[in-house]
Order: structure tokens, then C-alpha cells, then sequence
């Protein structure tokens, strides 16, 4: 019997456990949901002590301690420089305000404590073929209004966020270090990558020059960030990994 296909917490936890030993580390899943993420990372790093953050804590998370906030607006429910590691995974679409989330985030991490957050990817290849025909990003459809969803409304995906625009968040508000990690490869992203990557080098490239001859240069490092919209994760992946550490 062949087994399960990956999930998007199994390609998070892969991210994580690359960067990770198996030192004991204070560890919160802001979102935990069901608890899987957390299940899954303490299977490989059993000292690792994990607790769940969520709007709501679901019966799932059995014994894993565990406290409610609203990540879009809340002060979370912890001291400064608690954890640290931190995850987030397929939240941040959903609320309104994430920089407010990376700031609460922040705070709560330890100095050289390492943030890992995952989002849908907008800006693979095959979503922005999406866009180009019909004004929508995948994942990002056209949706119903709050009031028309009731309750269910906090499941619509109203932040499309790009891999810069999150990296940029991070930057400002006391990460460094920001790093992209492999999600599951689309096909059709990954069959026209060799084809398109060139053409948004060049086009990448050619918006550089601009804004250097128009004396709105930006610094290297925003450059760089802008320039890894073209690379194989953010084109190919169908989820955005990333990850940053709070500044020391």
C-alpha cells in the first residue's frame, strides 16, 4: 500500500528539522489547529517542549498545552523573550493585519530565537499564468463577503502575501537572516521554470537599472529580496516556507 502524500506540515516540519538539533528548545505553533505540526516535529525532537496557540483550541490537542488568541489583533498571551522557535503555518492569509502577528511574534521569540512561517505561494509560475487570465492570483479566488459566509468567514483567504512582502515585514520588525525553503512542486510550474526564470531575471534586472538611473536606488538587501521571486522555490513551490531569527 503506498503511503499518505506529504502535507503542507510535512514539508514545514522538513524546513524546521534542517535547521534544528535536538537540543531541548521552548517551542510555540501560533495556529496549531489539530496539533499535527507539533505531533510531527516531536516525533523527530522529542526534548523539544511545545505548546499551541490558536482563536480557538480544538479537543485534538489532547494533552498539548495550549492558550487562545486572535492572532489578527490580540497582544499574545506570553511574556517577552519566551520561545525559542516559533511556527505559523497557513495563517496569515487569513487575517488582516500579519505585521501585526510578526511584531507579537517577535516579541515573544528569545534573541537568536527562529521564526518559521508558511503561506499559499501566489507568485509560483502556474499562479501567475492564473493571474494573467483572469485578474486572480490562485489561491486567492474571488469570495464571498463576511456577511454572506457568517461564521465560516474566517476561512477565506484575504491577504494574498508576496515572498517579499512578508520578508520585508520581518525585516522590519527585528528579523534577520530570512531564508525560502522547498514546498511540494507544482508541474506545470517546474515544466516552464527553465523557460520563464530568464525572462523575470532579465525583467528583474531591467527594473534595477531603472530605479538606479531615476536615483531611487533601494538597499542591496531589498534587491536581493526582489530577486528571489524568480528563484526555484518561489516559482515552482505551491506553498511559501520561509523562516528569520529575532535579532540578538
Amino acid at each position: 500500500m503506498s503511503s499518505e502524500p506529504p502535507m503542507i506540515v510535512d514539508y514545514v516540519a522538513q524546513a524546521i528539522l534542517g535547521e534544528l538539533d535536538d537540543t531541548p528548545r521552548r517551542h510555540l505553533d501560533v495556529s496549531a489547529g489539530w496539533g499535527h505540526l507539533i505531533r510531527r516535529l516531536n516525533k523527530e525532537r522529542p526534548h523539544m517542549q511545545s505548546e499551541a496557540c490558536d482563536f480557538e483550541l480544538m479537543p485534538d490537542l489532547g494533552d498539548i498545552p495550549g492558550k487562545t488568541a486572535n492572532l489578527n489583533s490580540d497582544t499574545l498571551p506570553f511574556e517577552d523573550n519566551t520561545f525559542d522557535v516559533v511556527t505559523c503555518t497557513e495563517a496569515f492569509e487569513h487575517i488582516e493585519n500579519y505585521h501585526h502577528a510578526v511584531q507579537e511574534i517577535e516579541r515573544i521569540l528569545k534573541p537568536g530565537g527562529i521564526f518559521f512561517v508558511s503561506v499559499p505561494n501566489m507568485l509560483s509560475l502556474r499562479s501567475r499564468c492564473i493571474f494573467m487570465t483572469r485578474g486572480l492570483f490562485l489561491f486567492y479566488d474571488a469570495l464571498s463577503t463576511k456577511e454572506d459566509m457568517g461564521k465560516d468567514a474566517w476561512m477565506r483567504h484575504i491577504s494574498p502575501i508576496t515572498f517579499f512582502h512578508l520578508a520585508l515585514s520581518l525585516l522590519d520588525n527585528g528579523f534577520e537572516n530570512v531564508k525560502h525553503y522547498p514546498g511540494k512542486t507544482q508541474k506545470f510550474s517546474a515544466a516552464f521554470y527553465w523557460l520563464a526564470a530568464p525572462i523575470a531575471k532579465w525583467a528583474t534586472a531591467s527594473a534595477k537599472k531603472r530605479r538606479d538611473r531615476k536615483g531611487r536606488s533601494i538597499s542591496a538587501i531589498s534587491d536581493e529580496l526582489a530577486a528571489q521571486h524568480h528563484s526555484w522555490n518561489v516559482m515552482t513551490s505551491r506553498t511559501l516556507i520561509m523562516s528569520a531569527r529575532k535579532k540578538s
